[in-house]
């Protein structure tokens, strides 16, 4: 299923505005890459701020140093700015957050 038809879904179910909000969550390997995106995981968006948790400080730092251009990337492939801000926590990908 592509974005297009996901969309329908969801606009189908009343639900797109909570598509677009959630949008960069499933798109976070596109917009990241392969590498960074395995060592880290979308979490969730809440009030413009994308919530990641990243396996290292080392992934940590390179997520802050590109967190501008994912920032653009993710916003562009959603089609409007729904990201202003990337939190970064620090924990294994899929553990439990607080």
């Amino acid at each position: 299923m592509n974005k297009k038809e996901i969309e329908e879904v969801f606009r189908r179910l009343n639900l797109l505005q909570d598509f677009h909000r959630q949008a960069p969550v499933l798109l976070w390997s596109e917009a990241t890459g392969e590498r960074l995106a395995s060592s880290s995981e979308a979490l969730y968006v809440k009030d413009g701020i994308l919530h990641v948790r990243v396996e290292s400080p080392s992934a940590g730092s390179e997520l802050r140093l590109r967190s501008e251009r994912i920032i653009d990337r993710l916003n562009g492939l959603v089609g409007r700015e729904t990201v202003r801000r990337i939190k970064i926590e620090i924990g294994g990908k899929n553990e439990p957050s607080d």
